[in-house]
């Protein structure tokens, strides 16, 4: 074993002492409430129908982190930033399941003249009726928009979106994309089948906000993040992981986010609705909670 292979295997075996080390789990077929599935669409045999047949800058740049969600901080840091000045934000927090005040946001780029580099990525296929996010819905000059193809709409990849002129700009200048490889053609078609399939189905994205409204209506503990999303979190500290097992028990795929991916002391259960959870599903999870 060379000492590169000696150096990964120390720190696997650093983690699995902690009891950190994580594993691809098989399929489960528990209830599903852990994945990013929102609407269903990775396990629509329509959706892989439609695809089979369709298929025959910033490196040198300064950072200041403002509190989460605290839109003063944010000015804050803006008055101290100097040369061009950018914001970078999510509409839906995966850790959280909050959304970003996106109308205040745009407010101070625009006062302090900073570009918004707003990431979509689990507002993706939920908001608007071609599934184009948070601000082309709200009808926001975001210039810069990541959206990710996996999570709601079931496929594969990610894009950057914005004028052509910034488009030109990143084939010239952004590292990451200039030495990565395109995706290749069947996975473009894919995003293409899952947006077209999403227009036709635009009620997964009622059905969905419906499924959210009833966890909402029922979910009454204290130790729930408040969250208006898919995504729902449910604070347990140390007991997460017994709290976890106790909903697998019951069949019920509910997975622990531990510490280092979430402060000590917040270690939680992550909740994901989904347009294909039933409301007796819902029940059973609320009732198993407790």
């Amino acid at each position: 074993m060379n000492a590169f292979e000696l150096g990964l295997t120390q720190k696997l075996e650093e983690r699995s002492r902690r009891d950190l080390l994580r594993r691809l789990p098989p399929p489960s077929p528990s209830i599903d409430f852990s994945s990013n599935d929102y609407l269903g669409l990775a396990r629509s045999r329509e959706l892989e129908e439609r695809i089979s047949r369709a298929t025959k800058g910033l490196r040198f740049a300064r950072t200041h982190s403002f509190r989460h969600n605290d839109v003063h901080d944010l000015e804050k840091k803006l008055k101290r930033a100097e040369g061009k000045k950018f914001i970078a934000a999510e509409s839906v927090y995966s850790m959280d399941g909050d959304a970003c005040p996106i109308e205040e946001v745009a407010r101070l780029a625009e006062k302090y003249e900073a570009i918004i580099v707003w990431d979509e990525a689990h507002s993706t296929g939920l908001f608007g009726a071609r599934g184009e996010g948070v601000a082309l819905t709200k009808k926001l000059d975001v210039p810069v928009r990541i959206y990710t193809f996996g999570k709601a709409m079931g496929v594969h990849g990610a894009c950057v979106a914005g004028s052509e002129t910034m488009k030109n700009f990143l084939i010239n200048h952004a590292r990451p994309f200039i030495y990565s490889t395109a995706l290749p053609p069947h996975s473009v078609k894919a995003i293409d089948c899952a947006f077209d399939y999403l227009k036709e189905n635009n009620q997964l994205q009622i059905q969905l906000r419906k499924r959210i409204d009833y966890f909402l209506q029922k979910a009454k503990w204290e130790n729930k993040i408040p969250s208006q999303s898919s995504v729902q979190c449910l604070i347990f500290g140390k007991e997460v992981r017994a709290k976890a097992a106790q909903l697998m028990k019951v069949g019920l795929d509910c997975r622990p986010v531990l510490s280092p991916s979430v402060p000590q002391g917040k270690e939680r259960i992550r909740l994901c609705l989904h347009a294909f959870n039933t409301e007796e599903e819902i029940d059973l999870l609320v009732q198993a909670i407790g």
